[in-house]
């Protein structure tokens, strides 16, 4: 059985080894820069449209009714609750029905009614925590008539989403075949995003998986205002209750990107990759997000004074705490780090204080990363590691890089 100092030199080696297989190399990167110019240039078509259409009013469909049905609903249903799930299905089914109605009557650039205003990439790539198979966060910042509601009833930002993610899934299914240079398909939708794999036609063989991310421009503007942006956070949440204020993350993604670059060690992508190669059944429920896994180990490497290379301390520290999830608490305090510079951490809203496990977003103290996903598979395998001295990880991971160093054996 290894001891502490082997594991440390065991962990040093792996993160040495698999740097160069964590983008991929440069041909890969090469190549979904490719289809990220695609994707892009795909989306920007709705710039064409200047979104002026005054026969359009989209607050007077019943439709739309129908969906801001889902903001009335009582307090006591939760945003997971399995009745809203299932209104939330027919809302989506529904307002397909209408979109569909409006491009067979009007065409489609004046069904979608909104353009484009920016396309900033988000996510791993942005934060340079990603791997070579890792998914891109797409945010497409809509500008439309309908948003300026919002600034008085920012709680219909759910409703604004929900309708917009179908808009965008409608406008990618009636592509114009000649004139896109990507093609892909759907995964899922969801109450924040559209999921979708994308490819370039000529290169069909490299695909990479996007989560489109549609919100208001002017919701983004005042809360990244430079000078008033914590003020108009505050006043946006007043707002809204408390079961809405998650959608503002979103258009906070560029504070967790600052946050994670700042912070982020080598450590970080090796515990992704090893994330990756687990068998979580079924993965939507029980996979750790991208974003929990990056606070944790910024977390555990400083409340442990650790440095930034002590890769196998701070996945340890990591897996201490996931084996005992409904104690775990991260962003409760601030920390420093080994040298005693001071770190600060948002801290929980009163909301989610009592909530665990509890991950605090950095960007959004409202809320809670870790109930994003579901912590028995993982605290479970968390306690396996520990008890078996990584023993299942380091297999995992060795496994991999064999496969990587030696990709002829692995066919």
């Amino acid at each position: 059985m290894a001891n502490s100092t082997e594991l440390r030199k065991r962990f040093q080696d792996l993160v040495s080894d698999f740097k160069p297989h964590f983008k991929g190399g440069s041909v890969l990167t090469e190549k979904k820069g490719k289809i990220m110019k695609a994707v892009f240039d795909f989306w920007t078509q709705l710039k064409d449209n200047d979104g002026d259409d005054d026969d359009f009013d989209f607050s007077t469909e019943d439709v739309a009714k129908k969906i801001k049905g889902l903001n009335k609903l009582p307090e006591q249903y939760p945003i997971d609750d399995e009745k809203l799930k299932e209104l939330k299905k027919l809302l989506r089914k529904e307002t397909r029905i209408w979109m569909r109605k409006e491009i067979r009557e009007r065409g489609l650039a004046s069904a979608v009614v909104g353009t484009v205003a920016e396309i900033p990439k988000g996510g791993s790539e942005k934060k340079n925590t990603h791997l070579a198979d890792s998914d891109i966060d797409c945010l497409i910042v809509i500008k439309d008539e309908l948003q300026k509601s919002l600034l008085d009833e920012p709680d219909n930002i759910a409703t604004w989403t929900m309708s917009w993610i179908v808009k965008l899934s409608e406008f990618w299914k009636r592509r114009s075949a000649e004139k896109v240079e990507i093609d892909g398909r759907i995964i899922d939708t969801r109450a924040y995003s559209l999921q979708m794999e994308v490819w370039r036609k000529d290169d069909p063989g490299t695909k990479i998986e996007l989560d489109i991310l549609p919100f208001p421009q002017n919701i983004r503007e005042k809360l990244n205002d430079k000078s008033k942006g914590k003020e108009n956070y505050e006043e946006i949440c007043s707002k809204m209750t408390f079961k809405h204020r998650k959608f503002l993350s979103t258009a906070l993604s560029g504070h967790q990107v600052d946050f994670v670059k700042e912070h982020k060690t080598d450590v970080i992508r090796l515990m992704k990759q090893w994330v990756q190669l687990v068998e979580w059944k079924p993965k939507e429920k029980y996979k750790p997000s991208s974003y929990a896994i990056e606070l944790m180990c910024i977390w555990c490497r400083y409340e442990k004074k650790l440095g930034e290379k002590d890769h196998f301390d701070i996945i340890k520290a990591v897996f201490e705490k996931v084996s005992d999830a409904m104690t775990l608490e991260i962003g409760v305090s601030d920390l420093e780090t080994k040298e005693g510079t001071k770190i600060d951490w948002y801290k929980p809203h009163e909301e989610i204080r009592s909530h665990r496990p509890l991950l605090v977003d950095q960007a959004n103290p409202l809320r809670n990363v870790a109930a994003s996903f579901d912590w028995l598979q993982f605290e479970k395998e968390a306690k396996e590691n520990l008890e078996k001295n990584f023993a299942p990880m380091l297999d995992l991971l060795d496994k991999h890089l064999e496969s990587k160093q030696n990709p002829q054996d692995s066919n």
